[in-house]
């Protein structure tokens, strides 16, 4: 999670599946929890996930985010 900025970045909080967990789930307290969390639900990672040579790791989709990372001129 680190590579992706923290669990934070990784899991998408604005998504059905994480507002229809109960609360006692959404606040868990290792990355191990984070994990077994992930592994129940895996649809509440933010995707896509991008991972390119130079070690840089992003999540979610912007236009204009990937036209910068990937440098495309149009």
């Amino acid at each position: 999670s680190k590579h992706a900025g923290g669990w934070d970045a990784l899991v998408n909080k604005s998504s059905t599946t994480w507002r229809n967990l109960p609360p006692n789930r959404k606040t868990p307290g290792s990355d191990a929890e984070w994990q077994l969390l992930l592994k129940e639900y895996p649809q509440l990672i933010r995707r896509p996930v991008v991972a390119t040579e130079d070690g840089v790791m992003t999540q979610g989709f912007s236009d204009n985010a990937f036209k910068h990372r990937f440098q495309i001129v149009t």
